[in-house]
Formats: C-alpha cells, structure tokens, sequence
C-alpha cells in the first residue's frame, strides 16, 4: 500500500499572511513541518502543495517535493484534491502546513487505522483540548469517520 502525505500550503492565509515563513528557531514553519513529516517515516512520498513561489522554493531549496496549484482553492482539502490526481497512492495523509511539532505516533495510529479498517475512507487527527468559554467544545480524541 503506497502511504503519502500532502501538506497544503497557502502563504496569503487570510488571518496571518506569511505564517508558515516566519522563523521558528531557525527554520521556517513549513520546513519544519516537511522535515517533521518525512521523520516520521511512514509516507513513500511526502509533498507540499502551495500555490506560492515563495512557499515552493524553500521547499525545493531544501531538497523537499512541490506540487504547485492554483489560487482558486478556499481549503487546503480542495488543494490537496487537485493535487492528488497527478499522484499514483493508495492513502492521503494530510497534514496542516503549521503542524511543525507534529507527532509521529499519533500519524502512526491513524495511517494504521486507515490501512487495518477499509471501510474507513477518511481519517481526522484531532488535538485534545479543554472546553474554554464554549459549551459546543467538547474533548476529541483520534477521531475517524
């Protein structure tokens, strides 16, 4: 089963412009989050999806796999749609481009999930959290529709 991961990523996100360029302890947050998904080991491939120049050659410049989309897309799924239909994979992982921290055993748990469970089509790793002044907040764990 060839296992990829697709990192969509926007540089003219509409709350913080540039937030996967800035500087985290050296490194942009997107090259941290390409180098932290290839860690995990478990993608045959792992690419960035972006629609960015800026986004894609320091990806590139780094030795990192891009796919350039269009502008169009309003998610980072629907980027990931166009993008998957140059890609030959039995499985898509997503993973969000500021997800520099992300956590290879919970990556694990659900790629192994996807791959034990065929009627599982759709995977959603979810962070815990605490209800915080909303009473539709609710504590999630792995979670897979």
């Amino acid at each position: 089963m060839k296992i990829i991961a697709m990192i969509p990523a926007r540089y003219s996100a509409s709350r913080f412009p540039g937030k996967l360029m800035q500087d985290l302890e050296g490194e942009s947050v997107i090259l941290r989050t390409y180098k932290a998904t290839l860690r995990t080991k478990l993608f045959s491939q792992v690419y960035v999806v972006t629609d960015s120049e800026i986004i894609a050659h320091e990806i590139k410049s780094n030795g990192g796999q891009v796919i350039i989309s269009t502008k169009e897309h309003k998610s980072g799924s629907d980027r990931i749609a166009e993008a998957i239909q140059a890609v030959d994979c039995d499985v898509v992982v997503n993973v969000q481009g500021d997800e520099a921290l992300v956590n290879p055993l919970y990556v694990d748990k659900a790629v192994n999930e996807l791959q034990r469970n065929s009627e599982i089509n759709v995977g959603i790793l979810v962070n815990p959290f605490s209800k915080i002044n909303s009473p539709s907040a609710e504590i999630l764990p792995l979670i897979f529709i």
